[in-house]
């Protein structure tokens, strides 16, 4: 069940793992940014068209998991909810090599995630929250990183900003 604009109780059984609407011809689709210090984290999220709405499914992050401990992490969300179609990763830095590795050798759906506009995708996922678009699973990992987690703009080069958005001087 859906409550408020942003949060979503599933109703999940044994017959329905997800706990999502029967009838919304739903794809399973996930995120994933590595990390080894930082942790790395994944969410999986579900997509309808018929509903026009995207509702997170479920979340997990580890530190130090290599990446076989990926794949595995991988295995146990689709065992549990089903076939993810794909699996947008964040690519940086040793990420491209982990992202190949879990593609080549364990069989993955990974591609990179388009970085290059990302305040403008931000704004986009801003848009989507206010719409009621994106529903989010309360008393999550997801929802603490959503409430309290802030890009610092004086971090970021001014190349990388919105046209029109400048860095704090």
């Amino acid at each position: 069940k859906r409550v408020g604009r942003c949060i979503w109780y599933p109703n999940q059984t044994p017959e329905n793992p997800t706990g999502l609407p029967a009838d919304g011809n739903w794809r399973l689709v996930a995120g994933l940014d590595f990390g080894y210090e930082a942790p790395t984290a994944m969410v999986l999220a579900a997509y309808s068209r018929r509903y026009g709405e995207l509702r997170h499914i479920w979340d997990f992050s580890g530190r130090h998991m290599l990446p076989h401990e990926i794949s595995h992490m991988i295995k146990t969300a689709e065992d549990r909810f089903g076939r993810i179609e794909m699996i947008y990763a964040d690519v940086g830095n040793l990420g491209k090599t982990i992202a190949k590795d879990l593609m080549e050798t364990y069989g993955h759906p990974i591609e990179a995630a388009q970085k290059r506009e990302k305040f403008d995708y931000i704004e986009q996922l801003n848009g989507a929250f206010q719409l009621g678009e994106i529903y989010i699973i309360p008393n999550t990992a997801l929802e603490t990183q959503l409430l309290t987690n802030a890009w610092d703009l004086d971090e970021v080069d001014a190349d990388q900003l919105p046209k029109g958005r400048t860095v704090k001087e």
